[in-house]
């Protein structure tokens, strides 16, 4: 079972992803987590860049399309070497990318 979460940024996504996931493992239920693509896609363009953190970026249609390829891919290969047995919590989905476009 794949669960993703959607929203705007800041509205908790990841902090009640990973406390599902948290709650989940130490049940002892199986359980994976997909982190949010957004967060490094963007870390590596303010690296690549040299911005600092509060200098703004701007990310293009296809910046979005980029990102919503990486969470879909990552996604679907923890959906399947995990397989049916295990559940794999995503603190985002791929259609968030379409947000924003």
């Amino acid at each position: 079972m794949l669960v993703e979460f959607m929203g705007a940024p800041c509205s908790g996504k990841t902090t009640l992803a990973a406390s599902i996931f948290s709650a989940l493992k130490i049940t002892g239920i199986p359980v994976e987590f997909v982190g949010e693509q957004a967060r490094i896609f963007i870390a590596q363009r303010r690296r690549s860049l040299a911005l600092f953190p509060y200098d703004p970026l701007c990310l293009t249609d296809q910046d979005q399309i980029q990102i919503m390829s990486r969470q879909l891919e990552l996604e679907q290969l923890m959906a399947q070497v995990t397989g049916s047995q295990m559940s794999v919590i995503s603190d985002s989905s791929p259609l968030n990318a379409l947000c924003y476009m």
